[in-house]
Order: structure tokens, then C-alpha cells, then sequence
């Protein structure tokens, strides 16, 4: 082989080499995202379970229940403790 015919192995190597790569990134962030959701189904179900009081004690209300298992619940501040 000359170094003309070695060049274009080398270029389509890294080109597959690439969209692997990219193609496996994108299956990551596919199934971290399913795993995410998946848990935030399951606690949000865990939290519907809890009765209105046991709700306010850890600070969330009934209708707050899908923003604190999407966004996480807001700070507390010391003034209103």
C-alpha cells in the first residue's frame, strides 16, 4: 500500500470512530434520562402515598409534589422558620 491508500483507512477510521462515539453519547443521555424519570415517577408516587400532614411537615403541599421532584424544593429562610 502506498501512504495515498493509507490516508483515506485513516480518514474513514476516524470518521466511524466518531459517530460511535457520538452514538454512544447520545444512548447515555437517553438512558439517564429514562433512569431519572423513572425514579421521579416512583418518588412522586411515594409522596402521593403521604397524607396532607406528613406532607406539610417536610414542607410540600399536595399540588407542590411534581415542581419537588422536578426542580427540588426552595430553599428555607431562617426568617420564616
Amino acid at each position: 500500500m502506498t501512504s495515498h491508500a493509507v490516508r483515506p483507512a485513516i480518514l474513514v477510521t476516524a470518521l466511524i470512530s466518531e459517530a460511535l462515539a457520538s452514538l454512544a453519547h447520545g444512548a447515555t443521555r437517553f438512558f439517564t434520562a429514562a433512569v431519572r424519570d423513572v425514579r421521579g415517577r416512583r418518588a412522586a408516587a411515594e409522596l402521593r402515598e403521604l397524607d396532607d400532614r406528613m406532607l406539610a411537615d417536610i414542607g410540600l403541599s399536595r399540588s407542590g409534589i411534581e415542581q419537588a421532584i422536578r426542580f427540588g424544593r426552595p430553599a428555607i429562610s431562617i426568617s420564616s422558620r
